[in-house]
């Protein structure tokens, strides 16, 4: 990789940081959470027999395509997600450079994976502002979507329209236009059903932010407002979300921690505020519910606990989380959304450590189920001997 194409790959990345702990200042009031799990369940029970379970990693620039795909599948997982910046191919409009995903998408074919493409990075002749990659224009996202999904028709299972509408590294700062996210999804979804009508299309996902502030907004106001812009239902298939305990276990809630708070080695935020918890997803859905749109559920397209000795400053809650907790609380993690309205999970991450910069400053590392040197941390053994 070319040292812009990595740094807008860290960039891109750079969103997954949680913007605050349990100190939320809100400059409107977000609609109040109400974990009506019983609902959920009944209006949106996912199978866990058809549940997706797959890796969210890196194959872009990566010579060595096939040894990704060997880990993939010897961790006994079926589906890959692939990161595309659209920017990266459709450099100048109309002007393609297929190159490098035309070999992704070849490697995954014959090894049999199932991949998703993860879209983001609008080029700059399309952005609302030029320092931040989100496209402006409905017709020129939904026209690359089409063209993309023309291209790998048959051979892509799905497609995540955009990501994190509601935090200032993708928009700008104040930049939240829940309005204009909805009119992307719209012609997003339009375009890749036209295209392929039996890929499936995922909201791109909205992450924890824990701020009502110009850095970000909380994921359930953000979410009530698009459902406002729409006047009715998600047009995706799926909604999208982005999954991110700190350091909070998987049973626990924002009355129910059971991680010390306040002893000597711990940190004392991220605690409180529902955003960093996994329920986190039964109130998103409350919020699907309340819009006549229960029926539909919810894809992880980035879940994940960080566990590290030495993070940078940004994830200092991954030293609460030792390697070994890691890896039982994604597998915990399974059986806890059994019978919620939740379709899939693309664990956050395979191998983006092998990519991160020395102070792991988005914590990619942290983050990963293998080191730096491509080995297996617990976590992968964990979900290796899960699923076999």
């Amino acid at each position: 990789m070319t040292s812009n194409k990595i740094r807008n790959f860290l960039l891109a990345l750079s969103s997954l940081v949680i913007l605050s702990g349990c100190q939320v200042q809100y400059k409107d009031t977000p609609p109040k959470p109400i974990v009506n799990t019983d609902s959920a369940r009944k209006n949106g029970e996912a199978e866990m027999s058809n549940f997706i379970y797959g890796f969210r990693g890196q194959m872009w620039g990566v010579k060595d395509k096939e040894q990704v795909t060997n880990m993939i599948r010897n961790a006994n997982v079926d589906w890959f997600g692939q990161q595309v910046r659209w920017e990266d191919i459709e450099i100048r409009k109309g002007n393609y450079d297929w190159s490098e995903l035309d070999a992704i998408v070849k490697t995954c074919q014959e090894s049999g994976l199932k991949l998703i493409l993860h879209v983001l990075g609008a080029p700059e002749w399309t952005r609302k502002d030029p320092k931040y990659s989100y496209p402006n224009n409905p017709e020129d996202f939904g026209s690359f979507m089409r063209t993309l999904a023309s291209r790998y028709g048959g051979r892509v299972d799905g497609y995540e329209l955009l990501n994190e509408a509601n935090i200032a590294d993708e928009v700008g700062p104040g930049n939240f236009d829940p309005c204009l996210f909805s009119r992307l999804l719209m012609t997003g979804h339009e375009a890749v059903k036209y295209a392929d009508p039996l890929a499936f299309t995922i909201s791109g996902a909205l992450t924890p932010t824990g701020v009502m502030d110009e850095r970000g907004q909380d994921d359930a106001y953000y979410l009530d407002a698009l459902y406002r812009c729409l006047n009715g239902k998600l047009p995706t298939d799926y909604l999208g979300a982005h999954a991110n305990m700190a350091n909070n276990p998987p049973e626990d809630t924002p009355e129910k921690n059971t991680t010390a708070i306040n002893l000597e080695g711990y940190t004392t935020s991220y605690k409180g505020h529902p955003s960093f918890y996994l329920i986190r997803l039964l109130q998103l859905h409350d919020i699907m519910e309340k819009y006549g749109d229960a029926d539909k559920l919810i894809f992880v397209t980035e879940g994940g606990w960080a566990s590290s000795i030495n993070p940078h400053p940004r994830y200092i809650f991954a030293t609460d989380n030792t390697e070994e907790e890691q890896a039982v609380y994604l597998t915990r993690a399974l059986g806890i959304m059994k019978g919620w309205p939740v379709a899939g999970w693309m664990i956050w991450n395979l191998n983006y450590g092998k990519f991160t910069d020395p102070l792991d400053s988005f914590g990619l590392y942290a983050y990963s189920v293998l080191d730096a040197d491509g080995n297996p941390r617990p976590a992968y053994y964990r979900i290796q001997d899960t699923l076999k």
